[in-house]
């Protein structure tokens, strides 16, 4: 079969392909605007008798690195349903800004479609210069059109950069529960009319209601979507593909997405992800220490302990038994098995026609008596228990807090912080006294006095002098921090607990503010390990110093 590109006195069924970007728009060339484009290829087309233009193709603010354009696969319909065979355009740019994909098109796909393809401005024509597409000049031309979206790339992730840095919010989609501000747009302001809803949201999470109830309470109020709301109040468009009858309802995906967002602490937290390249849409997660984090950019909705508290409990991922009969225990994700660690699950039974709940180590559930015990303890027992050493632990708290209503925690710290700079004082001292004596002791050898074994003998002996009180200089000062840090840990230690120290019922709010797990052993008995255990420990041996 005879192909058009080889074959003489071919009629050219032509189409004049146009595309302009956003970016292409800011600049001064006005010679790619869509009408100057298309004066262009009129232009040429006229002086060539065997080309007839037949239609146009248009995809007006449209980037070239993308090839998923209206306009363009349009023209690829027609070329595959055999009713073009020749494209024109004003540059190679226009096609498109990806070398790897003008290769394919011009050197692969258009000459097995018989399709004739012309860029007017690097004089290259599939039919008249064909060698000038097999040399290396194309592949030149090709990457010299890809250049303008590496430059962009490269400077939009600078200026990303830059502007995160400061602060600046470069989000292209807000936040639920704030708006940009009038003055500018980059700064965040409360959105009075929603922002209840996010508190709602976070305090209904942390009491124990799952992601579907909170989904499904909002919808009972007729509260409308993150989305639903934008478009409403005009900070967004509707997509056209979305069904208008169902992006108006809360889904789970809506809960989780506000109780993962640190900006609601008045944090300006971006930079979470990142492309691999400008050619790449796959966005990869980034370790929080390369995030953007600029603390008090903004007024807050809710408090860091909050979000703190909502972020461990998504973080346990625990998904607690719950049917029309029963809500979600408040100490799911929090039980476990004394011996194997696993988790405790929750199941029901009836006994004289009332329903109980317990809980059972997972372990053995799935593996059998083979892989651990059954653990069993009702879970009234478990509330009893650690109810009765949550008010344990707030007694002796409030013992401690009397105490340093006398002796305050400042003062007691503030001795040991005396006692330690005194020895670094002390340990300065013997570090310029030791560094004094190895000058004298080079004096004495450089006058006769010390051989040269005693010279090094002595020198050797103050060096490792030096790296031992070097050391202690190190711990000490490392003590002075850590005592200094604890008498604002301690503190809040005792604020977070004492605040409850009236309650007579628990909840899933004082279970995650409160308590890190709760241990279930063999023998019934309940072990509750309470945070900051471990800094509790410290503060009581700077009491002892």
């Amino acid at each position: 079969m005879s192909n058009n590109l080889f074959l003489d006195n071919v009629s050219w069924k032509a189409v004049k392909y146009i595309r302009l970007s956003i970016d292409d728009k800011d600049t001064e060339d006005i010679s790619n605007s869509v009408i100057n484009q298309g004066k262009i290829i009129d232009s040429f087309a006229k002086n060539d008798n065997s080309i007839t233009i037949v239609d146009s193709f248009v995809d007006d603010g449209y980037t070239g690195t993308n090839f998923i354009r209206p306009a363009f696969k349009a023209m690829m319909q027609e070329i595959e349903s055999g009713n073009i065979n020749c494209i024109i355009v004003k540059s190679l740019s226009r096609l498109g800004r990806s070398q790897e994909e003008l290769l394919n098109l011009t050197r692969k796909y258009f000459p097995s479609k018989d399709v004739r393809f012309i860029s007017i401005k690097e004089r290259i024509d599939s039919y008249n210069y064909k060698k000038r597409l097999n040399g290396y000049e194309l592949p030149m031309l090709a990457f010299m059109a890809e250049m303008k979206p590496m430059e962009t790339s490269q400077n939009t992730r600078m200026n990303l950069e830059i502007n995160r840095n400061k602060g600046l919010f470069m989000g292209s989609m807000l936040p639920y529960g704030y708006l940009r501000s009038k003055h500018n747009k980059h700064y965040l302001v409360v959105d009075e009319n929603v922002k209840d809803n996010v508190v709602l949201i976070f305090s209904m999470f942390i009491e124990g209601n799952s992601m579907k109830d909170i989904a499904s309470c909002l919808n009972d109020m007729d509260v409308l979507s993150p989305m639903a709301y934008f478009v409403k109040i005009g900070v967004r468009k509707l997509a056209k593909n979305i069904n208008k009858d169902t992006y108006i309802y809360w889904r789970n995906k809506h809960v989780k997405k506000i109780l993962s967002c640190e900006i609601y602490t008045g944090d300006m937290v971006q930079g979470t992800t990142a492309s691999f390249n400008y050619k790449s849409n796959k966005r990869i997660p980034l370790p929080r220490e390369k995030w953007a984090i600029v603390k008090g950019t903004h007024e807050p909705i809710i408090s860091h302990s909050t979000f703190e508290t909502a972020s461990e409990i998504l973080s346990k991922n625990q998904k607690p038994t719950v049917t029309k009969n029963t809500k979600p225990s408040i100490f799911a994700g929090y039980l476990y098995c004394d011996d194997c660690k696993k988790a405790m699950v929750r199941n029901s039974y009836s006994l004289n026609g009332n329903q109980y709940l317990r809980f059972i180590c997972s372990n053995y559930k799935k593996n059998s008596s083979s892989a651990c015990s059954v653990h069993l303890v009702n879970e009234n027992v478990i509330y009893d228990v650690v109810l009765f050493s949550l008010q344990y632990q707030i007694e002796n708290l409030l013992e401690v807090e009397s105490i340093l209503n006398k002796i305050s925690i400042k003062h007691q710290a503030n001795n040991v912080v005396t006692h330690l700079m005194k020895q670094k004082k002390e340990v300065n001292e013997e570090l310029v006294s030791n560094q004094s004596l190895i000058k004298e002791s080079y004096k004495d050898y450089a006058c006769g006095i010390l051989n040269d074994k005693e010279y090094v003998n002595i020198k050797s002996i103050l060096q490792s002098d030096n790296e031992q009180l070097k050391a202690k200089l190190e711990h000490v000062e490392s003590e002075v921090e850590k005592t200094t840090n604890l008498k604002l840990e301690y503190n809040s230690y005792i604020k977070e607990f004492i605040q409850y120290k009236n309650t007579k019922k628990l909840t899933r709010s004082i279970i995650v503010s409160l308590i890190d797990g709760i241990y279930i052993g063999e023998e019934k008995n309940i072990r509750v390990v309470f945070k900051y255990e471990s800094k509790l420990k410290e503060i009581r041996s700077i009491f002892a110093k």
